[in-house]
């Protein structure tokens, strides 16, 4: 290699880690050119174990190292040197680390990319989230070194010709972040599969330097199959998102504090999704005013009925305006659509979405009647707070669907699995009780030990200490476990397809606190028993996660 020695540049990168992730430690297709260029064992090599595997198997430990230890046994022997290039295929610069750093960190793998075309033909995926600290030393122009930053992601882009996954994720900035050049540049590259941006400003264009925003049918459109967008509107969301004839999988958040009223760009974005995005199976909106429901069910009642969104099986909507009334806007549409799976974040920093209750889910059943999975989330919520209403009106609202399968319920709606003593209790139920011994008795839990409650029950705690971590979460599932079993028996009675019941809680791996089965059982007087049986489910996360590919099921 001319200029530079790229084994001393790598060494000196302090904020650089890239690695090959589980997922990809199977030959795909975007990898074959790299496979291709590795060394094949030599003769001479069978005096020396690890020189003597088949490529294939040195191929698959390089994929499990670190962008370092794979430059280090590279190092090791001279026959290795080209298997550098695995150190190039998925490149990650997280944090902890600061702009400065982070700029410098991605200027210098642009120079060894650009003097070194084995290495760039070798990325297939991008992946920078954010910083911790600006950190600009002194002499430094701050601006000067955003714009360094902007441009080695550009310069990443432009020689990485076969880069498939782009991800700028500067959420842990804590700021809004504008990368002019580099959202120019994506406008040029049909090869990005799988397209992450958040939080972002896009640029805009003066009206005569506007790209052309209609689908030219005999262009070849962009690769783009998952999208996720968390921006403010701009000129550059319809162009961008012009031609979605591959997309799978869109996830599109705006930010309230940029949005002017009058800004219809959001609406032109997904006008053109419900126009042309024949493949689309997913669809994850989050927002607050910008979205109109109406303006929104009718773009996909159009898409519905031409056809185009034939494959939409999934939706989830998260805005703090969604009332019974824009529920019905919104979903007019929905009787004949292919959506089987809903999620609606219902409550947003301890407040529900205004008219929210049992009437709102049986006004979902008339409207969405075929739903397989319903998800009611959270956002925010300082502390846990009951489901308004009692259950018993809950049960039969949820009944009113036929093909309800899953049931996915925020755990805060019960209790906080983290909080010491989480039981939720209401004063109004209290007083309920105390006018009309027949009334539901709400969200209380029983805990006394009658016959039938031996699975649930757990030791009391001896003194006044606060019990460990561990014990804390085991006696809170224990009373989740005692909720659902409640619920499903008392209140919600569902038979056959409905199966599951879940509880979502983001502190917990795959956004999942615990998930149930029900069984069904003849119990005394033939009076059909509905429970719980163990052991508690988990999940990997969720077809809405924006970070990982989760399949409906």
């Amino acid at each position: 290699m001319e200029g530079m020695d790229v084994d001393d540049i790598s060494a000196g990168f302090s904020n650089l880690n890239i690695h090959v992730t589980s997922e990809n430690n199977q030959l795909i297709p975007q990898e074959v050119l790299v496979t291709d260029e590795l060394p094949k064992p030599l003769g001479h090599e069978r005096h020396f174990p690890f020189l003597s595997l088949p490529w294939l198997a040195k191929w698959r430990i390089y994929t499990h190292l670190s962008s370092r230890d794979c430059i280090a046994l590279s190092r090791t022997c001279r026959h290795m040197y080209k298997f550098n290039t695995l150190a190039y295929t998925h490149l990650q610069f997280l944090p902890p680390n600061n702009l400065f750093s982070l700029a410098r960190s991605v200027c210098q793998l642009g120079q060894v990319l650009a003097c070194s075309p084995h290495y760039s033909e070798a990325v297939r995926t991008i992946r920078i989230v954010g910083y911790n600290a600006p950190n600009i030393p002194e002499g430094c122009d701050g601006e000067a070194v955003y714009k360094a930053l902007d441009e080695g992601v550009v310069t990443l882009l432009e020689h990485g010709r076969h880069v498939y996954s782009l991800t700028l994720d500067f959420n842990p900035s804590r700021a809004i972040a504008y990368f002019p050049h580099t959202f120019t540049t994506l406008l040029r590259i049909r090869t990005i599969r799988d397209l992450r941006l958040t939080p972002f400003l896009p640029p805009s264009y003066r009206p005569e330097s506007i790209p052309p925003q209609e689908i030219v049918p005999c262009e070849e459109p962009p690769a783009y199959e998952r999208v996720c967008l968390s921006v403010c509107s701009g000129s550059w969301l319809p162009i961008i998102m012009r031609d979605p004839r591959r997309l799978r999988w869109f996830g599109f958040s705006m930010w309230d504090k940029r949005w002017q009223p009058g800004d219809t760009n959001w609406a032109m974005t997904l006008r053109r999704v419900a126009e042309a995005a024949t493949e689309l199976g997913t669809l994850v909106l989050n927002g607050g005013r910008p979205f109109d429901a109406d303006m929104l069910g009718q773009m996909l009642q159009i898409g519905f009925e031409r056809g185009v969104l034939k494959k939409l099986r999934s939706l989830s909507v998260n805005t703090v305006t969604l009332s019974l009334s824009s529920l019905r806007q919104l979903f007019s549409g929905f009787s004949r659509s292919p959506v089987t799976h809903l999620r609606i974040v219902v409550n947003h920093n301890g407040r529900w979405l205004p008219d929210f209750g049992p009437h709102y889910i049986a006004e979902l059943a008339n409207l969405v009647p075929h739903l397989e999975e319903l998800s009611l989330d959270q956002v925010g919520m300082p502390r846990a707070a009951h489901l308004p209403g009692y259950l018993g009106a809950w049960g039969e609202a949820f009944r009113m669907f036929k093909k309800l399968r899953r049931i996915v319920f925020a755990s805060m709606f019960v209790l906080d699995l983290c909080c010491p003593g989480a039981t939720v209790q209401d004063e109004d139920d209290d007083e309920e009780e105390e006018t009309s011994g027949d009334e539901d008795p709400g969200m209380d839990i029983d805990d006394s030990s009658d016959e039938g409650d031996e699975g649930y029950e757990s030791e009391e705690e001896e003194g006044d200490h606060t019990p460990d971590v561990d014990d804390l979460l085991a006696h809170n599932l224990v009373q989740l476990a005692a909720w659902a079993d409640m619920f499903l028996d008392d209140h919600l009675r569902m038979l056959a397809p409905f199966a599951e019941i879940w509880f979502l809680d983001g502190r917990f791996g795959g956004q999942t606190a615990a998930g149930f089965y029900q069984r069904v059982m003849e119990g005394e007087g033939g009076r059909a028993e509905h429970m719980i049986y163990y052991p508690i489910r988990k999940r990997d996360g969720w077809w809405w996660n924006e970070h990982h590919l989760i399949p409906l099921d």
